[in-house]
């Protein structure tokens, strides 16, 4: 393998059609029924009396470089060697051997093998409980070294039970040891904890990659041809779907930074070609295109072979090949650049992110080639031009167009070529059959953001400058002009993206630019996990955490979604999308009452706030008492989707609240928020707040200014930059009914 795996592997293994007794144990429960009573044949000692031989055996293994994980094992009782599964003794050649670095496995029967997957993952899920214990325990220390440290020990309590943040960012064994080695030391607090959190993260790669790597050379595979890999029992997936493996690997898919991946490149490309071998094999498949269990952190594999009285589990974790959608989306766009660009990619750094990026391409084209004929039956279809109009944005604009210009049909025949085979997953396109140039379109929201399974519409059309102009995009999830979800998306409709020339950056390139590109920008880049920082500047205050600014606006846009991305479709659903809305919501129903469950967990008592995160950039905000919170919405999610064959069925109950005990709400608003660059003299505006007749120029940098109307008191707002214009309404109160006024008076 190359260096940038991290490793040299060493692997091989041969047939064992007639191996000793093995593949006799075909799933889960016949695998562990013999484990739990596997015992020396030659003093009856059991190898396995409780858990912590299992555990030692494990940890032994990864601090002494010298031993190999075998099937064949040392008794305890007299010594003897021997495979606990085919009973041979000191067999003269294994039929199989890995290795990893330091670490090497072999195995003499099938069952051998079996052996070293659960081994494997044991170790891994002791791993993941031991990382939960460590932070748990170093949170309250580490929150009294200083302010800022306890802040985030605050905001990391909003990691939803069973996802396992730190098996990406924390704690691991690391090349020796465990992970309690790896936080002992003088207490954290500044550059210390930033240390320690680089070291840890380090750590948990090594762990992570090795695990991955080896476990590509023991699952079945497609490129081998021992019985194993052609008939492989059933027990094998039944262990990656119990596992905390796959919980693992979904935490790092949720990172989308190029920067980073490539800074952790080791476990990432292991990553790939672990999903790319449990992706590709018929027996493992599902873990990668179905919903993964999630259970307690105490519960893991080990636990489940040898206790009796575990409880079923009632949550499940995301798709995997749903959580590779980000990350599919930058990988294809960055390697288009890097082809057209290739003297700024020469350096190590650029060379390993091509590589890397072509490994995620090779796992994008297999989750394409196993997407649901279904669901790319779906993708792209031609529909009658009078369905389409009769609620299409354009459609005035479009019929004033009643001759295209030289070469534009034939790039519009070409955009929908692409389109129909190479749209990835959650993205569906409608266009008229006499006007391919008319379009609408659905965007999933990708699993980990605030718009997870949330469906989004809009409305292109290829103007008749197309290609030599962008397309006319709009978001049509507004609400009715009610809502924004995305500082990118207005209430309005308008979408900011470079790409349209609606916000700044690259810019559309009639050469290479394509309507593929703007679907795919707006489903990674828009929709995406913390569409606060979509905002310029805000970058550079950057936060994470359910207390910070993304956090809460995070929280507000979760509740837009469920109101408007998944109730409105659930309740009215269009019937120009009814196929899509049907197989959306009977693919994605379980894990989407999932989803909203654990929002609604996670999500405050409903409250009034005089202005939310949501309200701070845009348009006239009129507050309301926020009493439609996700919990009192999910019952109602939950019986829409019943409908759809859900099967999992929701525990959680939201909390009942006093109104009477909330503060009053103002009865119109105390703010506003618009670009400055819309405030010119005599300006008309679609919004009356901000309308005004007298003289005024734009300010370059923070202004004061004084606001005052017939019904509002004198109040001040200022202008924090040139490019955002926040109101700080002051002393203001409505004394009307209506506060309609077409215009302020403005003055300096």
């Amino acid at each position: 393998m190359p260096d940038l795996d991290g490793g040299s592997v060493v692997a091989w293994m041969y047939d064992m059609d007639a191996a000793r007794g093995c593949g006799t144990l075909t799933n889960f429960a016949d695998f562990t029924k013999h484990t739990k009573g596997s015992a020396c044949p030659r003093c009856d000692t059991p190898f396995f009396k409780e858990e912590t031989n299992v555990r030692n055996l494990f940890s032994k293994w990864l601090s002494d470089a010298a031993l190999t994980l075998s099937s064949t094992i040392d008794c305890e009782g007299c010594g003897a060697l021997c495979c606990i599964y085919c009973a041979q003794k000191h067999p003269i050649e294994p039929a199989g051997y890995a290795k990893y670095g330091s670490h090497s496995l072999s195995w003499c029967c099938d069952d051998g093998r079996l052996f070293l997957i659960w081994a494997l993952l044991c170790g891994f899920d002791q791993y993941a409980k031991e990382c939960s214990d460590i932070e748990k325990k170093r949170k309250p220390s580490a929150s009294k070294s200083n302010g800022q440290i306890k802040n985030r020990a605050h905001d990391d309590s909003a990691t939803p039970k069973g996802r396992h943040h730190l098996l990406s960012s924390g704690i691991g064994y690391g090349r020796h040891g465990s992970p309690q080695e790896s936080i002992e030391g003088p207490d954290q607090s500044g550059n210390q904890s930033s240390l320690w959190r680089l070291s840890a993260q380090r750590a948990a790669d090594d762990t992570g990659t090795m695990t991955l790597t080896l476990l590509q050379y023991l699952l079945p595979s497609i490129d081998r041809k021992t019985r194993f890999d052609i008939d492989t029992p059933g027990a094998v997936l039944e262990m990656l779907m119990n596992s905390k493996v796959l919980s693992y690997c979904a935490e790092l898919l949720r990172n989308d930074q190029l920067v980073d991946i490539t800074r952790r490149k080791h476990v990432y490309m292991s990553l790939t070609k672990f999903l790319e071998t449990i992706g590709s094999h018929s027996s493992t498949n599902e873990a990668l295109f179905s919903p993964h269990i999630i259970r307690p952190d105490m519960v893991n594999i080990l636990t489940l072979s040898l206790c009796d009285d575990v409880t079923a589990p009632k949550e499940k974790g995301p798709i995997l090949a749903a959580c590779c959608r980000n990350l599919f989306a930058q990988s294809s766009v960055f390697l288009k650049n890097a082809e057209a660009n290739k003297q700024d990619f020469q350096d190590d750094e650029g060379q390993d992110m091509i590589a890397i990026c072509r490994e995620v391409s090779l796992l994008a084209e297999l989750v394409e080639l196993n997407t649901t004929s279904a669901a790319r039956d779906l993708a792209v279809k031609e529909l009658p031009g009078i369905r389409i109009k009769s609620t299409y944005k354009y459609a005035e604009k479009g019929a004033k167009l009643m001759q295209s210009p030289p070469g534009r049909l034939k790039r519009l025949i070409i955009e929908i070529t692409t389109l129909q085979t190479s749209l990835p997953p959650g993205i569906y396109v409608r266009y008229a059959e006499d006007r391919p140039d008319i379009l609408k379109c659905v965007i999933t929201g990708a699993v980990g953001t605030p718009y997870e399974n949330g469906l989004f519409e809009f409305d292109i059309y290829c103007n008749e400058n197309f290609p030599n102009a962008p397309p006319d995009v709009t978001f049509k999830g507004t609400g009715g002009g009610k809502i924004s979800i995305n500082p990118n998306l207005y209430r309005n409709g308008t979408v900011c993206l470079s790409l349209l020339g609606t916000w700044p950056g690259e810019s559309w390139n009639p050469a290479v630019s394509t309507l593929l590109q703007v679907l795919v920008s707006i489903q990674a880049m828009v929709l995406c996990e913390e569409p606060w920082y979509n905002e310029p500047g805000r970058e550079t205050q950057y936060r994470s955490g359910k207390n910070s600014p993304s956090g809460a606006y995070n929280a507000d846009i979760r509740k837009l979604t469920v109101r408007y991305a998944l109730l409105d479709w659930l309740d009215k659903p269009s019937s120009l999308w009814q196929d899509v809305v049907d197989y959306h919501f009977k693919e994605h129903g379980n894990a989407i009452l999932q989803t909203v469950e654990q929002w609604a967990k996670e999500a405050d008592i409903p409250n009034t706030r005089r202005v939310s995160w949501s309200e701070i950039y845009e348009g006239d905000i009129r507050p309301v008492r926020d009493t439609l919170s996700v919990g009192n919405m999910l019952s109602k999610v939950e019986v829409a989707l019943y409908k759809y064959g859900t099967t999992f069925r929701i525990t959680y109950v939201a909390p009942v609240v006093d109104e009477n005990k909330l503060p009053p709400v103002p009865k119109y608003a105390l703010r506003y928020a618009v670009p400055a660059s819309t405030l010119q003299p005599h300006m008309v505006t679609e919004y009356p707040a901000i309308a005004h007749s007298a003289a005024f120029v734009a300010p370059s940098g923070p202004e004061l200014v004084e606001l005052g109307c017939g019904r509002l008191s004198t109040a001040q707002f200022r202008f924090t930059s040139a490019a955002s214009a926040i109101v700080l309404l002051q002393r203001s109160v409505c004394t009307g009914d209506e506060c309609d006024c077409p215009d302020y008076g403005i003055s300096r």
